[in-house]
């Protein structure tokens, strides 16, 4: 332990910018003979993270974590030392008095989308009472919205499924870290962890440190949609633009014609013929609400879906079960699952693509999502959009009995399906 006055090559560069970072204060500026005892300073933040608790709020019971300014704070408090007129070895500051300003909050950027049970709202637009979901999936209200903030510095997150947000580097974030037992959770800020997501040599092999729970399906009640959501998502996988006409391939006929009358479709061959095998025409649906048949493709015309396929939004805020009942439609027809479980979607239509993925997501699922080129013999046709997702049989996404065999067991151990890692 140097009792020499400190620099800050002698503490080194982590612990000087730490020591700095409390605005207008430089502890090396003028030591007056006082060094920085590093090991003080540590058991000081140690014993607030282990004894000290929050008491009220959604916190109460969990640890005190610092934030760095308040570590700063706190090894600056009890970190310097120097001697007395005796000799004696005592504490450099003996008295604080810290001023922190009103409505310190943990901002996001103001264009940060958040889902609502009424669909997407930005961070900026919110205001207090407005409902929003929390993690559990469930409607929540806004308490406060505070004053936007400027001159924060602020950083990026991305995760492993290509999604991200931009947030302010004191934000709290709640992570599984897997250098705990366990994969303990801790919560840290946003700049902290930005200095310490990644392990590992960038030459060789670089380990991913925090990851974030995967969120629960979106919890909402039933809705009354114009088309049943099964019939829907067939009519989007395989139908023909145009009218209520789906092509299917033989080896299923039989199961998803059984499958769309099991929920009100009339299905038979297109112009009452078999002329065009594959082909069928869904001639009348039973539309909830309204009771009794109507028109398919009435129905589709009136919401705008003919010549313009796409998932309206009152499906993607429908009950649980209804989205499930959509998703099937369309793993039944423009769907697959790899031997191991995985599954994947596949379109050519990026509406259809950016709607599938937002509906996998409210079920509790964690897509990722791929785009290349769809090809035929040699030609290039365009984009192709794929979505790839880990399912279980518990909770499946097909209803076609070739297709759900595949689907795994749930099982209690934790995957990396289930949660999103902290990668940049």
């Amino acid at each position: 332990m140097a009792q020499r006055p400190a620099t800050p090559e002698d503490v080194g560069p982590e612990w000087a910018r730490l020591l700095r970072l409390l605005p207008g204060y430089d502890p090396f500026r003028a030591p007056g003979g006082a060094w920085f005892d590093a090991e003080a300073a540590q058991r000081a933040v140690m014993f607030i993270h282990e004894c000290i608790t929050h008491v009220e709020g959604a916190l109460a019971g969990e640890p005190f974590l610092l934030e760095d300014w308040q570590r700063s704070w706190v090894c600056n408090l009890f970190g310097w030392q120097r001697k007395d007129r005796k000799g004696r070895i005592v504490r450099r500051y003996r008295e604080t008095l810290l001023y922190i300003p009103r409505k310190n909050g943990k901002a996001l950027a103001l264009d940060t989308p958040v889902p609502t049970p009424g669909g997407w709202r930005l961070m900026g637009d919110l205001e207090a009472g407005d409902a929003v979901f929390d993690e559990r999936g469930l409607p929540c209200r806004v308490l406060e919205a505070h004053p936007v903030m400027h001159g924060h510095d602020c950083f990026r997150v991305a995760f492993s499924d290509g999604t991200g947000i931009v947030a302010d580097a004191a934000h709290l974030w709640t992570v599984h870290d897997r250098y705990r037992e366990g994969g303990a959770q801790v919560t840290i800020t946003t700049e902290e962890m930005a200095r310490t997501y990644r392990t590992g040599s960038r030459a060789t092999h670089v380990e991913r440190r925090y990851s974030v729970p995967r969120v629960a399906p979106l919890v909402l009640p039933d809705a009354i949609l114009p088309i049943e959501p099964y019939t829907l998502g067939v009519w989007l996988g395989d139908g023909d633009s145009d009218c209520a006409r789906i092509t299917m391939g033989d080896e299923d006929a039989a199961e998803m014609r059984a499958a769309l009358s099991a929920v009100g479709c009339d299905v038979g061959p297109r112009n009452g013929d078999d002329s065009r095998a594959g082909r069928y025409r869904i001639g009348s649906i039973g539309v909830r609400g309204i009771g009794g048949k109507a028109s398919l493709n009435a129905a589709l015309r009136a919401a705008g879906l003919l010549g313009n396929k796409h998932i309206p939004a009152a499906y993607l805020r429908a009950s649980e079960a209804q989205r499930i009942s959509l998703l099937q439609g369309l793993m039944d027809t423009d769907g697959s699952v790899s031997k191991a479980g995985q599954c994947e979607f596949v379109s050519t239509s990026e509406p259809l693509f950016l709607g599938c993925l937002e509906l996998i997501r409210t079920l509790g699922f964690k897509p990722t999502a791929k785009i290349d080129r769809a090809k035929i013999k040699g030609r290039d046709c365009g984009p192709r959009y794929r979505i790839q997702f880990w399912a279980r049989s518990d909770r499946p996404v097909f209803r076609l009995a070739r297709k759900a065999a595949r689907l795994k067991p749930a099982t209690p151990k934790a995957t990396r399906s289930m949660t999103r890692q902290v990668a940049a």
